[in-house]
């Protein structure tokens, strides 16, 4: 039994292939003092990626956002809250003239034909009421005579009455007809003395309005009167100055207007709802 022991033994033996031994593989294998072997092997393994983790081991809580994302997926809605909504514009509508009241003061001038001489007038005026519609009006004026060398003589007309004035169109323009009554005060100085006469006066005036700004405009009133009876003077019998009781009048000038609307009642808007209330 010995023998065949020995027999098998030196069959292993005989049958195991002899590897080479090298000095440098033996050395690079030894093991380091604190007896355990490196891990890696021949091929270098990869480097791991740098952590973005600080020292204090807190996540920094802006993150880069990938390049794929969408915009929309991006933004982080706000809970609780939504936009208000749109108030839609007020348009305030263009304002009555049949409501609207205005008060135009004028001044004008133009000449007077009273049958043969032709005289200068210079008047002004004030009417109150709606600037469409019926209207209260107040005038006052001063007729100069043209012929002065033996009369130095001036008429002085002054009256209140009623206008109708109508707004022509959406432009600024303005006719109107009106009848006055009143009282024309004459003054006259002659060689026997001052001279003064008060007749009734009543005028029929037809007159265009131009509003060129807001508040300032131009003119033309075509004035008829009456003042009930003529006037003149004599010397040695024959007429000297001589007035008809029937005059005509142009004249031209600027007015001023003052307006003033009716008041609106005040809407209150809900801008949380977006509509009125």
């Amino acid at each position: 039994m010995s023998s065949v022991a020995l027999l098998l033994g030196w069959v292993v033996i005989s049958s195991a292939p002899a590897s080479p031994v090298d000095d440098d593989a033996s050395a690079a294998t030894e093991l380091p003092i604190g007896g355990v072997a490196p891990l890696q092997g021949g091929a270098s393994a990869p480097s791991a990626p740098a952590s973005t983790i600080p020292v204090d081991a807190a996540e920094p809580l802006d993150r880069p956002v990938s390049s794929d994302a969408s915009p929309a997926s991006s933004s982080i809605p706000i809970t609780g809250t939504r936009p208000l909504p749109q108030v839609p514009e007020r348009i305030e509508p263009p304002p009555d003239p049949k409501s609207t009241r205005m008060v135009r003061q004028d001044v004008m001038l133009g000449p007077v034909w009273r049958v043969r001489p032709v005289d200068t007038m210079v008047t002004t005026g004030a009417t109150l009421g709606h600037e469409h519609g019926l209207s209260g009006t107040v005038h006052a004026g001063m007729i100069l005579a043209s012929d002065r060398r033996q009369v130095q003589a001036f008429d002085f007309p002054f009256g209140v009455g009623a206008v109708y004035r109508a707004r022509l169109g959406h432009r600024s323009v303005y006719g109107s007809v009106g009848l006055t009554a009143g009282l024309l005060v004459h003054r006259a100085r002659t060689v026997l003395g001052v001279t003064h006469r008060v007749d009734p006066d009543l005028r029929l005036p037809l007159r265009f309005d131009w509003t060129i700004s807001a508040a300032t405009g131009l003119s033309l009133a075509f004035v008829p009167g009456y003042s009930v009876r003529e006037r003149s003077y004599l010397r040695r019998g024959a007429p000297v100055w001589s007035r008809s009781a029937v005059r005509l009048g142009l004249v031209i000038g600027l007015h001023w207007d003052i307006v003033q609307r009716r008041a609106r009642p005040r809407r209150q808007v809900d801008r949380r709802r977006g509509g009125e209330r």
